[in-house]
Order: C-alpha cells, then structure tokens, then sequence
C-alpha cells in the first residue's frame, strides 16, 4: 500500500512490500516491509508531477499497489470509518514490534498449530503504523475474501462509467452463467429475492455484507462480459497486488496482500472518498462475528470480511480480515487459517483477535 501525505514533513508509505537495499536514503527496508519517503519538500517532489512519478517509482522498484488519487485539502476532518485527509499525517511511522503482544499470540498459535493446520496473521495500528505479522508468507485459498477486489473493480468502472451502480439486473442462477455459485455455512440471508431484478449496488451490497454466492457470480459474469470489463478488472487485481485464482481451490492469497486492502480504504488511497466509506460501511455491517468479533466487547465497531470454503479433500479454510474502531486507536488485523474443524479454526481467530484487543485496549507496548 502506499500513502501520500502532503504535509511539510509528510511521507509516501509502502507497506508490506520489501525492497532489496536502501534508495539513496529514500528507503528504509524493514523485514516486514518498506517506507518510502516522497517527501513534497524535498528537491523535485515540490513538482505535482515528480510526485507522481515517485508513486510509479515505487511500484516499478519494489512492487506492490499504489494510490491512484492524491488529495489537497485545507482542513482535517475524521470520518468514523476512514482517515479522510492524508494532510493530517505529519508524524512517521516507524516499525516498532510489540513484543510483549507479538509473544502471546506467537505461543497462542503454537499451541494451535498441528501438522494438519495453518495460520497466518498481521496487525497493525492505523495511527503509528506499529504492528508485526506472523506466517505472512504462507498461501491460502482467498475464498471470499477475493469479492474485496471485485468490489474495487465495480467501483472504478462506476467512476469511470457513471451509473454503473444503478444498472439492475435479474437476480436468478441461469444470471450467474458458468460462475459456480458454492454453498456456505457461514452467512446470513441478503434479503434479495430469486427471480426479481436488483440494481449492481443492490448486489454488491449484498456480497459484503452477507457474502452472497449468486449475487457474487451474477456480478462476475456481468464483469466477464464485455471484453473491457474484464480488462478492468484483472487491471485492478494486478494494481492492488492480488492473484486471479485459477481455480476454487487455487492457494495464492497471503494475509500481507489481503491486509493491504483495508489499508487502502482506510486511507482513500485507491477509491475516491465516496467509494471507500462506503465499502467500509458496508463492511462493518457484516453480521458474521464468530471471528475478529468474537475476540472484542460488541460496542466495538469492526469493518471486516470474513471467508470459508471446504475444498474436495475437506479441508477447510477461514479467514477474516478488517479494521477495529477501538476509542482513537483503530488497528487492522487479518487472520487466515487452514484445518480440518471449522470450530477450531474460529477459535484460533477469535483467540487472536482478543489478544490483539487486550493489548491496544491497556495501551502496552
């Protein structure tokens, strides 16, 4: 993820993706990721433009996804959801490990791990950018998690096709075309009715907030359906750094790319303002708390995405990812398991999950 601050002593931000050494002191590599400084007041960068091409700089060298938008606004008003002015940021985020935290939750999967069994996680505090991961490099199947990015896509092509939103389409399977619509467990009812039309926010509503399959698949076959739709949307995959799966079961997904995701709507930095707050909005209406919810008090606001799926083997994965509104300490935390018992794996979640809770809650370090 990148962040671009234009306050005096601001900083562009990428994170969680690794550069190979130090850029003439623009870098700074870190084990789990890298902070790249496009500092306005520095030389050329004073120039919109030699911003910019510090923004393309940055994927081209080291990888990874990058703001599409940059903001100037005079004033520094808070949404409840998303940091909404990057000139507010003037402090710089140093990787400071937590280690009294990172400690628990390292004995906590330790305890839970078996031959049969993955976990990978990452936190991180959206203020100060403190955090640590934990088997971020071990691959999942994304399941659910994957409507994230196709969700990005409808958004952009409704910025660039005003409208799009509003267009309806027929809510049935035959809609779905060669989408295979799987079956859950773990969802609530979207309220949409077979056979009755539905607008593309309707449905896209519905997919994250209740994880709906067929309105998931309907939104697919209508995105695979005119060649420049699908361009969009493997363009928008490859710019925020995640895998098109060849298949259902194909294991490409890392909590870091995953994680990345919410960074970028909490910052703004992919979607406009409108697109992001509301993604987030609908995110934390999400009904599924079996997982990060579990793990913290109900008055606690969470924007999460929550994904299962059983694969021909039985083995199962569980994932869930988002962001944490505790009091002015909002943190990002995203926890992919794999098993054999779905009750294990929630309870590895919300194991997780409470730890994390705890120790921003106290304040420890």
């Amino acid at each position: 993820m990148l962040r671009l601050s234009h306050a005096p002593d601001a900083h562009l931000l990428a994170l969680p993706f690794r550069a190979p050494g130090t850029w003439q002191g623009l870098a700074k590599d870190f084990p789990d990721g890298l902070i790249l400084r496009c500092r306005p007041d520095w030389g050329p960068l004073q120039d919109s433009k030699w911003q910019k091409l510090c923004l393309v700089a940055a994927v081209a060298f080291f990888g990874g996804a990058a703001g599409s938008h940059m903001y100037e606004h005079s004033a520094c008003p808070e949404s409840p959801l998303r940091l909404q002015d990057f000139a507010c940021l003037t402090h710089e985020a140093e990787r400071v490990l937590l280690p009294a935290l990172e400690d628990e939750v390292r004995a906590l999967i330790a305890r839970k791990s078996s031959a049969d069994t993955r976990i990978g996680m990452l936190f991180q505090r959206l203020n100060d950018g403190e955090g640590f991961s934990i088997g971020d490099e071990q691959l999942f199947v994304p399941a659910s998690l994957l409507k994230l990015p196709v969700a990005f896509a409808i958004f952009v092509l409704d910025a660039q096709q005003v409208g799009t939103l509003e267009q309806e389409l027929p809510y049935t399977v035959e809609q779905a075309g060669s989408c295979a619509v799987l079956a859950q467990d773990e969802v609530s009812a979207s309220g949409l009715s077979l056979g009755q039309r539905y607008t593309i926010e309707s449905m896209l509503r519905a997919v994250i907030v209740h994880s709906d399959n067929l309105a998931y698949c309907i939104l697919i076959d209508h995105m695979n359906a005119e060649s420049d739709r699908r361009t969009l949307m493997l363009r928008t995959f490859r710019e925020l750094g995640i895998q098109d799966p060849q298949s259902h079961n194909h294991e490409d997904a890392t909590v870091r790319e995953y994680a990345g995701l919410f960074r970028l709507l909490y910052n703004t930095a992919y979607l406009d303002a409108t697109g992001s707050t509301k993604l987030l909005e609908w995110l934390s209406e999400s009904s599924y708390d079996k997982g990060i919810g579990a793990g913290v008090p109900s008055s606690v606001r969470i924007a999460n995405k929550f994904a299962e799926r059983v694969t021909n083997d039985e083995t199962r994965y569980l994932h869930d990812c988002g962001i944490a509104y505790v009091g002015g300490d909002p943190y990002l935390l995203c926890v992919m398991t794999k098993g054999h018992d779905f009750a294990d794996l929630r309870e590895i979640i919300s194991g997780v999950s409470s730890a994390v809770y705890s120790a921003v809650a106290a304040g420890r370090r």
